[in-house]
C-alpha cells in the first residue's frame, strides 16, 4: 500500500530526526505569534531522565484519563517509550513545549487506519498547570492541521470519559463533535485496573462511558 508506506516513513524519520529542522517543531500560533511548539518525542529522549521523569508523573498524575490504571514506574515508562511508542510504525508523540523548552505536556496519534485513512488522538496529558491558559486546545488545533495537510488524513477520532468535561470542552472547540456513547465495564487484576468496552446485549455493569468524538477532514 503506497499510502501506507508514505506515512510509516514520514512518522519513523520525524521519530528518527531524519527531517528538515522546520518540521521537527510544529509551531503553536496565538494571534499570528508562536506561543509554544510541538516536539516529536525521538529515540534520542529515551535515556533522557528528566523526560522520563515528567512523563512518569504525569502519567501517575492524570491515571483516572486513561482506562487502564497500574502503578507506574520510571523503568516501565522508558519500556513503554521503546517498545509502544518508537518501536510502532503506526504511533507518534508530541510533547507542548514553551519557547523556552519547558515541557507542558503532551498528545498523539495512534491506531491508524491506512486503508480508510484514519488515526485516533491519543495520549492528551496537561502535565503543567497555571500557565499558558488555552495552549492545549491551541497545540491539538496545530497537530490535527499536520495530520490532515502533511499525513493526508481523512477522519481524526478520539475516545473520552464522559466525565471529563473539561476534556470534551476542548475538543468541541477544535471542532469534534460526538458520535456515540461507548458503555465500560470496570475489571481489576493483579493490581491492574481496566476499563473495558461491553458487549453488544451483555448485562455487565456499567462502571464508566466513554465518549467517541470525531473530525472530518473537509
Amino acid at each position: 500500500m503506497q499510502y501506507k508506506k508514505r506515512i510509516t516513513n514520514i512518522l519513523r524519520e520525524v521519530k528518527c530526526g531524519k527531517v528538515d529542522s522546520n518540521e521537527l517543531k510544529l509551531p503553536i500560533f496565538h494571534e499570528n505569534k508562536i506561543l509554544a511548539f510541538l516536539e516529536p518525542v525521538s529515540h534520542g529522549l529515551t535515556d533522557n531522565e528528566a523526560f522520563i521523569n515528567d512523563l512518569s508523573e504525569w502519567r501517575s498524575a492524570n491515571c483516572q484519563a486513561f482506562p487502564t490504571v497500574f502503578k507506574v514506574t520510571k523503568e516501565g515508562t522508558k519500556k513503554w517509550v521503546k517498545e509502544q511508542l518508537l518501536n510502532r510504525e503506526d504511533r507518534i508523540l508530541f510533547m507542548v513545549v514553551t519557547l523556552e523548552n519547558k515541557p507542558l505536556g503532551h498528545m498523539g496519534l495512534s491506531n491508524f487506519d491506512f486503508i480508510k485513512r484514519e488515526a485516533e488522538i491519543v495520549d492528551v496529558v496537561r502535565g503543567i498547570h497555571g500557565i499558558f491558559p488555552g495552549v492545549f486546545t491551541l497545540a491539538l488545533h496545530t497537530l490535527v492541521q499536520w495530520a490532515f495537510n502533511k499525513l493526508r488524513l481523512k477522519r481524526l477520532f478520539l475516545r473520552v470519559f464522559l466525565d471529563g468535561e473539561r476534556a470534551i470542552k476542548m475538543y468541541r472547540c477544535c471542532g469534534f463533535s460526538e458520535v456515540r456513547k461507548i458503555p465500560l465495564h470496570k475489571n481489576v487484576k493483579e493490581g491492574v485496573i481496566k476499563f473495558e468496552e461491553i458487549p453488544e446485549n451483555d448485562e455487565l455493569s456499567v462502571d464508566r462511558v466513554f465518549l467517541l468524538m470525531e473530525l472530518v477532514n473537509k
